[in-house]
This record gives C-alpha cells, sequence and structure tokens, in this order.
C-alpha cells in the first residue's frame, strides 16, 4: 500500500512499484509454515519472487526510461503550465492554510481509504466464500496449460483470501510451482486497491496491472516449462 501512494505521487518509478507487487508475499508465507514439512518452500517462494521482481523491475525502468527522457525533452521544448494549488485529492491549496486543515485533511484523506478498502473487500470476501476454494481449483484446472495465466488472474484480486486459496491449493497439489508463483507474484494484496484510488491517471493504472498479469503469467510458464 505505500509503494502505491508512493507511486501516486510520482515519488518511485513503476519498475520500483512493480518491483515490489512482484516481491511481496503476503497470507501465504503463514499458511506454507503452518503445513508441517512444507517450510522449505517458503526460501524457495521468497526467492524466486524477489529475482522476478529484480529482474522485471529494473528491465521496465530501463524501457520506460528512454521514452520518459523523450517526453521531459518534448516538454522543456512547449513547456505547459501546470496548477501549482492543487493537493494530492485536488482540494484547493491557494489561499491561507488554517493549523486545523493540517490534521483533518490527513485525516479524511485516510477515512476515505479506509472506507474504499473495507467495501471492496467486503464484496470480494462474499464472492470467495460463494465460489469455494475447491470449485476455485476446479477452474484452474481445467486448461493445464492456462493454470498460471488463470492463477495470475486470481493473484490480482485485491484480497488475502486470494493468496490463501492459491498457497492451498498448491500444497494440495492442485496446481503447480509456476502456477504458484504466478498468482503469488500478482497478488499485491491491498496495494493494487490503494492504486486505483490514489492514482488519478486510470490508464496508467491499467497498464500497470496488465504488465503485473503478463510479468507473472510469464514468470509462470517458464517455471512451469523449465521444471513441470
Amino acid at each position: 500500500m505505500v509503494a502505491s501512494a508512493l507511486y501516486a505521487r510520482r515519488l518511485i518509478t513503476k519498475g520500483t512499484l512493480l518491483a515490489v507487487f512482484l516481491a511481496t508475499s503476503d497470507e501465504a508465507i503463514p499458511v506454507i509454515l503452518a503445513q508441517p514439512g512444507k517450510g522449505k518452500f517458503v526460501v524457495t517462494v521468497l526467492v524466486t519472487k524477489l529475482i522476478i521482481g529484480l529482474v522485471a523491475g529494473y528491465s521496465i525502468d530501463l524501457a520506460v526510461g528512454s521514452s520518459s527522457r523523450k517526453k521531459e525533452v518534448h516538454a522543456h521544448q512547449h513547456p505547459v503550465e501546470a496548477p501549482l494549488d492543487a493537493g494530492c485529492c485536488n482540494h484547493d491549496l491557494s489561499g491561507t492554510i488554517g493549523k486545523w486543515q493540517w490534521i483533518t485533511h490527513p485525516l479524511i484523506h485516510t477515512a476515505k481509504i479506509f472506507l474504499f478498502i473495507m467495501a471492496v473487500t467486503f464484496a470480494l470476501n462474499v464472492l470467495i466464500a460463494s465460489v469455494g476454494e475447491e470449485n476455485l481449483g476446479r477452474v484452474l484446472l481445467k486448461q493445464h496449460l492456462l493454470q498460471p495465466f488463470l492463477a495470475a488472474l486470481i493473484g490480482l484480486i485485491p484480497n488475502c483470501a486470494a493468496s490463501v486459496a492459491i498457497a492451498e491449493l498448491f500444497l494440495k497439489g492442485g496446481l503447480s510451482y509456476g502456477s504458484a508463483i504466478a498468482g503469488l507474484c500478482s497478488s499485491a494484496g491491498l496495494g493494487g486497491l490503494v492504486l486505483l484510488r490514489e492514482n488519478h491517471d486510470s490508464r496508467d493504472t491499467i497498464r500497470i496491472l496488465l504488465l503485473l498479469v503478463v510479468i507473472s503469467t510469464v514468470a509462470g510458464i517458464t517455471i512451469q516449462l523449465l521444471y513441470g
């Protein structure tokens, strides 16, 4: 969530944000640790996701860097005046700012994000509970070659239940290791929700989420083809 908020303010690069998303490991780790004899997979999963995140993050920054420099050159040639009185939520910063605004605005801002996440999370919990883990496994097992892609789509759901279900299916033999990695790589937790809420460039947000799914799927298929 912190990385999403930082990216929304353009304090970190797109590659850094995706590296954090890909390398993030949430509820899947305690789920694996809770299974006797499965603890050895924790280090493997963490190292695999870290490598994927580093490679993808640096690659994206190198690819985006050249186009960004071109845009900067174009901007210097054709400067566009930007509003200086707009805050992070497009509120007006012109005039005198009262001391209470330094307290009330962050509180209101945080409350809006909290309510947004709570509402979406509640809806997702109801959906996953109605589908059930067994039915989710059947969907993922219909086409073996499509497992990484389908797992990545499930992992994209911004909810801890998705990563828990993927970890459980992997431990029970329902998913290959490559498919599990694909699902866990795209599982950025609530980071996706915060990005949707905070990043005012909706097209940029969609591109980031698509990149997350594509990278996770490619990594999962590669692992699956190499190691089964």
